[in-house]
């Protein structure tokens, strides 16, 4: 049987091994452990298709993570869902299931549903940290909306360290309201060039003008 993703084709381990044993009864499937770490929770399995006289005509290579957040299967079965798809590599090398894709509907399925996790990450915007972290505290307001105090030039930091003025209905607001106290503090040789200190009490310089985020 098939399942069609994305307009393609694919076919289930579980099918794949029926043809199998059904059109070489006499070969076998074998699978060994190449790799186990029961501490991080990872594992490389290698599946071999073996013919009647002992010969190793076909392998497959798979690899888990228990943690692995896009597999509901991996949180207590990530070994046997390695075996799994290790054994239906082995088959598509011999040809099964591979009439449109090499990879199983499994493969598949778990590459989809990774792939939407990882595009929903990015699109999460970037989120205020720590005080003590404040070169990844987000602007929250005004024409830098968005960036890091980091990606700010020295000038423009000076400029919101005098200026801002924390929303006390709004978090993101306090937090970045501690983030520009926190930068304020910190020695201008651990995290900026020697002119930082001199930039930063020269909020009427003219120059500034272009700096200013409002």
């Amino acid at each position: 049987m098939t399942i069609k993703i994305h307009g393609k084709n694919y076919v289930e381990v579980k099918d794949r091994v029926l043809a199998f044993r059904n059109e070489r009864s006499n070969w076998s499937i074998t699978t060994e452990l190449l790799q186990f770490d029961a501490t991080d929770g990872h594992v490389v399995i290698r599946a071999n298709a073996i013919d009647e006289n002992g010969a190793t005509r076909a392998t497959g290579i798979a690899h888990e993570f228990q943690a692995d957040k896009t597999s509901m299967v991996n949180a207590t079965s990530y070994v046997e869902n390695c075996e799994t798809s290790a054994i239906g590599r082995a088959l598509a090398s011999l040809g099964y299931g591979i009439e449109e894709s090499y990879a199983s509907a499994n493969e598949v399925t778990g590459a989809i549903h990774a792939k939407g996790q990882i595009e929903s990450t990015q699109k999460q915007p970037p989120k205020n940290t720590d005080a003590g972290d404040w070169e990844n505290a987000v602007v929250p307001i005004g024409k830098n909306k968005g960036k890091t105090l980091g990606e700010l030039a020295p000038k423009q930091r000076a400029w919101y360290i005098e200026n801002f003025e924390a929303n006390p209905n709004y978090d993101d607001s306090i937090a970045f309201r501690d983030a520009l106290d926190a930068c304020a503090g910190i020695s201008p040789s651990a995290k900026e060039d020697e002119t930082f200190q001199e930039e930063q009490t020269q909020t009427e310089d003219p120059d500034l003008d272009e700096d200013v985020p409002f």
